[in-house]
């Protein structure tokens, strides 16, 4: 009569085995240690490199950005077209007086200045206004309440004079004049010119 085969011993004895064979597995896996970074490793490798690039400075890069400069010309279009009545009263306002104060006392502010500037100096005969040359800006607009309008006028002047020698001759000369017009906070009755002169 033939023996029977116990498979369960069978299976039992391969899965103690294998159970066997696993945990000696686990008990014999080497976990690495975890190794030092060698910096100076990576530094001395990065700057091998780059040895051969040409890396160009923030003054290059900047050079190579075209940025545009935005159109002020516009916005002065615009300002000027919404505040031109109150522009052209502050320049004719401005000129005027400048006009005013340059004739004050037979040109008393001019007179001195020649004296000053001209050798021999001595009387005034005549003077005129180059209007090619006259040129009105206005500096400050004065839009808020109490605020000064201020105003710079430049103009050319065609002045005749003599001189203490040969008071026959006459001479011919230009002075320049800047004249800044104050208005106290906006009164156009309050004004204050300043002038100066030069040749």
């Amino acid at each position: 009569m033939r023996k029977k085969t116990n498979w369960s011993a069978i299976f039992s004895f391969v899965a103690m085995c294998l159970a066997l064979v696993a945990v000696i597995g686990v008990f014999s896996i080497r976990i690495p240690q975890p190794t030092e970074v060698n910096y100076d490793l990576i530094r001395g490798i990065v700057v091998e490199s780059m040895a051969g690039l040409s890396i160009p400075t923030a003054q290059e890069i900047a050079s190579k950005i075209d940025v545009q400069a935005p159109d002020t010309e516009k916005v002065e279009d615009i300002w000027e077209n919404v505040y031109q009545d109150k522009i052209a009263e502050l320049k004719e306002y401005a000129y005027n007086d400048t006009v005013k104060e340059l004739e004050e006392d037979d040109y008393e502010a001019l007179v001195d200045f020649l004296e000053e500037n001209i050798e021999n100096f001595d009387e005034l005969i005549s003077v005129y206004e180059d209007e090619d040359e006259t040129e009105v800006t206005v500096i400050n607009l004065g839009l808020e309440e109490e605020e000064d309008k201020v105003a710079e006028v430049e103009m050319e002047l065609k002045i005749k004079y003599t001189l203490k020698e040969g008071e026959d001759t006459s001479y011919r000369d230009r002075v320049k004049l800047s004249s800044i017009v104050t208005y106290d906070e906006g009164d156009f009755d309050d004004e204050k010119v300043k002038l100066s002169f030069s040749m």
